[in-house]
């Protein structure tokens, strides 16, 4: 399904408001905004952390490949260079411990890290056949559980949900980002089936994540009628302030608002504008000046206080959704 992408190109626009309808001069403005910080923060977690990590520079790279495709100023150098280093499985684990581990232990500790910079090449929009992307798909095929499940890595599983939530989330973006070349996969189709029996013992989730998510996978690979069950319960769960909250019994948040934001871009024929109206003037009006959203962390232990890890997360994933859910002019 071709996706509805903002296209024009960015100029100079003042800060919105309340006020402000969010037209594609006050979104862009927004996104323009937001560039820097991205840029910045991302930056500085390469050169303090040194490590690619699956909330920060695989969004980074996703989150500046819509700015730029929409017309924001990103430096395409410094992009390109953070997109070759992020693929390079020697930077998905900590300095200290590069010595003493190979691609394959790499590999099996960052399911989550190569599915979302597949997803970031992916809606670049890039047709180029890059040999990282074919490696990437690979060594995620191989890395399916025995009950057609994706083990979720780093800190995901700690998140604030149940951890067999966490795990159908992982599973369901990682199918999600092979889809598009699963032609070309071994042994796709019972993959794929071991993946959807594993999801069909699913209990309803807790995060608009997995909801978002569960609605994408049944358009790609379900029935039209439990797509639009599960789109009217997302939608469903929308606040009075036009967000949703990452976790659905939080308030709402930049992370789960743009990740909505995400799911519904693609159902978007079917969908009440409004809803995403008010979704997108949620983000234009909580916006910090410095072009960051402010976001809970999602770690339990965290106890809802904000991260600069969720911020910047959740920052990236506003871009997105902004972005995806922009009509073209």
């Amino acid at each position: 399904m071709k996706l509805l992408i903002l296209v024009s190109l960015f100029g100079a626009a003042p800060p919105c408001d309340s006020q402000t309808p969010a037209t594609v001069e006050s979104v862009r403005s927004v996104v323009a905004r937001s560039v820097p910080f991205l840029q910045r923060e991302g930056q500085s977690w390469i050169e303090n952390r040194q490590c690619v990590s699956c909330h920060q520079i695989p969004f980074m790279v996703w989150s500046l490949n819509e700015a730029r495709r929409a017309g924001a100023a990103v430096d395409e150098d410094k992009l390109n260079e953070t997109i070759a280093w992020s693929v390079d499985w020697q930077n998905w684990t900590a300095p200290k411990n590069r010595e003493k581990t190979d691609r394959a232990q790499a590999e099996t500790g960052n399911v989550d890290t190569m599915y979302q910079l597949l997803l970031a090449h992916t809606y670049a929009d890039s047709n180029s056949p890059e040999d990282w992307a074919g490696a990437f798909e690979t060594a995620l095929v191989q890395r399916q559980q025995g009950d057609g499940s994706w083990k979720a890595c780093g800190q995901l599983p700690l998140q604030n949900r149940p951890a067999r939530e966490t795990t159908e989330v992982t599973t369901m973006w990682t199918v999600l980002a092979l889809q598009p070349r699963s032609g070309d996969l071994p042994n796709w189709k019972e993959k794929l089936a071991a993946a959807k029996e594993f999801l069909a013992e699913a209990q309803l989730g807790q995060s608009s994540e997995w909801w978002a998510l569960r609605m994408l996978f049944e358009q790609r690979f379900g029935s039209k009628e439990k797509q639009a069950e599960l789109r009217q319960e997302l939608l469903s769960r929308q606040r009075d302030d036009g967000g949703w909250g990452w976790l659905g019994e939080g308030p709402s948040d930049a992370l789960g608002t743009g990740i909505v934001l995400f799911a519904l871009s693609h159902v978007s024929q079917d969908l009440d504008p409004n809803a995403v109206e008010r979704a997108r003037r949620f983000l234009l009006d909580t916006q910090e000046d410095d072009g960051s959203w402010t976001v809970p962390s999602t770690l339990k232990r965290a106890k809802g206080n904000v991260k600069e890890t969720s911020t910047y997360w959740g920052t990236a994933w506003a871009v997105i959704g902004l972005v995806r859910t922009q009509p073209a002019p």
